[in-house]
């Protein structure tokens, strides 16, 4: 996954700083470490099963290491050395909540989660992070609506703010444009390779899908349905889409033979089509734990274990608001002009996080799911 890629490379670009400033024997000690936990790791036949998944490996790390650079989180120093933004560090930080937090950081790049209130960055919050679908039967019971009911509870989670949706819309044809551009050079290179052949036979009659093999099974001519098709497979080519794609499963299920694509290889978030509990939103509103099990169908168990994860993750945002603050105000003090380079690059990220408003709704945010918490555990 683009996460394990990001933090393999800023652990390296760390260890490189550090290793240029300081030369204590512990601290190469643990850069040595480091770097062959690495190497076993790649090693690990999961990882590399035979030549061709060396091969795919290969090209699939590099196009994480473009969609990362395509998004801002990776950048190049003076000297070409690649190092980790303050977005990646986020993106780190939330590692394991994929890709939720890409989909944050995201936000976070366009300027948006600024002009939200309280309500909707739990809403915003609540289908990036700790999501529980809703069954048919309480869906269906929830769609009389609350009015009817003594429930307080709104139980389905709204739909995210339109200019959002947009957004991470926008961001989905961004990371699909990315797989499709470095899929094609993995075809390329795949192709030319010598010990290697694409067999373009159609799955069940095991015909190619060119003049000689088509005319002889009655078919005709279907060539010119492939023709200038490199991505997509001939089976795929005959429905005259070609090599057009609309998010990365599509390109995974379509690709060609021998290309081996991950469709979790990019982190691309997608609105769920399932209806998603708002017990988070209900429990934010009203605070009542007998009602969110009663209404929503959770268990206690599960709620104190989904806020309690949830108000980590809003206190991990906060403080790397803050600290990414405080770095910026710094560095703007101490060498204006590079400041004036990483403001061109990184605008909309930097003002998010100088936005004093924001951060301190997301402590409110915090600091109410730190009392439910406390009550829930009492």
């Amino acid at each position: 996954r683009s996460s394990l890629v990001l933090r393999l490379l800023a652990k390296c670009s760390a260890e490189q700083e550090r290793g240029a400033k300081i030369k204590a024997a512990s601290h190469s000690g643990e850069s040595a470490m480091t770097v062959s936990q690495t190497q076993h790791l790649l090693r690990f036949p999961l990882f590399e099963p035979n030549k061709t998944g060396k091969h795919a490996l290969f090209h699939q790390f590099r196009m994480s290491v473009e969609f990362l650079l395509q998004e801002g989180l990776l950048a190049f120093r003076s000297n070409n050395d690649l190092i980790c933004s303050g977005m990646g560090l986020l993106v780190c930080r939330l590692f394991y909540l994929e890709p939720g937090n890409f989909a944050l950081c995201s936000l976070l790049k366009g300027g948006l989660l600024s002009s939200l209130d309280d309500k909707q960055l739990v809403v915003c919050f609540s289908h990036f992070f700790c999501q529980i679908p809703l069954s048919g039967l309480r869906w269906g019971k929830a769609r009389v609506g609350p009015k009817s009911s003594s429930s307080p509870s709104v139980i389905v989670l709204p739909d995210l703010p339109p200019e959002i949706q947009l957004y991470l819309s926008a961001a989905q044809k961004r990371a699909v444009s990315c797989a499709a551009r470095y899929t094609y050079v993995m075809a390329k290179s795949i192709a030319e390779r010598e010990d290697s052949s694409i067999v373009e036979e159609l799955p069940w009659t095991r015909v190619i899908p060119v003049p000689e093999g088509l005319t002889s099974v009655g078919l005709g001519d279907l060539s010119f349905l492939c023709r200038d098709i490199v991505l997509s497979s001939g089976f795929a080519g005959l429905d005259g889409v070609g090599d057009s794609f609309t998010s990365v499963e599509d390109l995974s299920a379509r690709a060609r033979c021998g290309i081996l694509i991950d469709k979790n290889s990019l982190p691309v978030f997608e609105v769920s089509n399932v209806p998603l509990n708002a017990y988070l939103l209900d429990l934010f509103q009203h605070g009542q734990l007998d009602a969110i099990c009663r209404d929503n169908g959770i268990a206690p168990d599960v709620v104190f274990t989904n806020v309690e994860n949830f108000g980590i993750i809003l206190s991990a945002l906060k403080s790397s608001l803050e600290f990414r603050r405080d770095t910026y105000c710094q560095l703007e003090l101490d060498n204006p002009e590079q400041f004036k380079v990483l403001l061109q690059r990184e605008k909309p990220y930097i003002l998010e996080c100088q936005n004093d408003k924001l951060i301190d709704r997301i402590s409110r945010i915090r600091q109410r799911f730190r009392e439910l918490l406390a009550q829930i555990r009492a």
